[in-house]
């Protein structure tokens, strides 16, 4: 039970990326590992949050490393023989600009369309029982 005042904090593969519909086509033709999971967009999870008397004050998201790119090319080479390592060789120069861009869009609402999970920090009201 959250106490009035109390912050909670809801985190959710989001609904908007790539991963989603990769996930879905895998779970289509059973070939997902996981179990099921359900994904939210950002403003889902604020709809939600005030349905339930929540304030939302923050939001984030978070990209995955390696990327959905790399882990792909992993699992493809993987299948003929050819082992990548679990993460790839960090480039110094590219990396820089790599974690410049991320920082500048981290600022901005519409990153968290581009990342794999997302979350909203609300706020219960003091007033609540």
């Amino acid at each position: 039970m959250l106490k009035p005042g109390g912050i909670a904090i809801i985190d959710v593969p989001q609904r908007w990326h790539i991963y989603t519909l990769i996930k879905h086509i895998l779970i289509a033709l059973n070939k997902w590992f996981a179990g099921w999971e359900t994904e939210f967009s950002l403003g889902q999870l604020e709809k939600y949050l005030k349905k339930f008397g929540f304030e939302p004050i923050g939001y984030y998201g978070d990209w995955m490393y390696p990327s959905l790119f790399y882990r792909t090319l992993r699992e493809v080479m993987w299948k003929i023989s050819v082992r990548l390592p679990l993460y790839p060789f960090k480039v110094p120069v590219l990396w820089k600009i790599r974690r410049t861009l991320r920082e500048k869009l981290r600022r901005k609402r519409i990153f968290c369309y581009t990342t794999l999970s997302i979350g909203v920090l609300a706020k219960k009201p003091e007033d609540s029982i």
